[in-house]
């Protein structure tokens, strides 16, 4: 299969949603691991998204977003990986 030029962008707008939700999804999931390291992509997954962000480790990414009660989570299925974050539209600035 060949691979795509780009990205898939699919949006979906509402006006009356009170959150506002970005999902992310790749094309690998667990099918995909090495034998022997079967859950690597849920691993790998983890890490991102539980990691930190930048300059951020996991205690001050959580820090941050708490107040404005925004989630960020990640879940690896047999094919594909999907990243999701999520906050309501009035903490969307920060």
């Amino acid at each position: 299969e060949p691979l795509r030029a780009g990205p898939l962008v699919v949006e979906s707008r509402t006006t009356t949603s009170a959150t506002v939700t970005i999902r992310i999804a790749f094309d690998a999931g667990s099918a995909d691991d090495p034998p022997g390291r079967e859950g690597l992509t849920a691993l790998t997954a983890r890490l991102m998204s539980e990691g930190g962000a930048g300059e951020l480790d996991y205690a001050a990414l959580t820090e941050r977003l708490f107040p404005t009660a925004a989630t960020m989570s990640a879940r690896a299925g047999r094919d594909q990986t999907v990243f999701v974050a999520r906050t309501p539209t009035a903490s969307l600035e920060e």
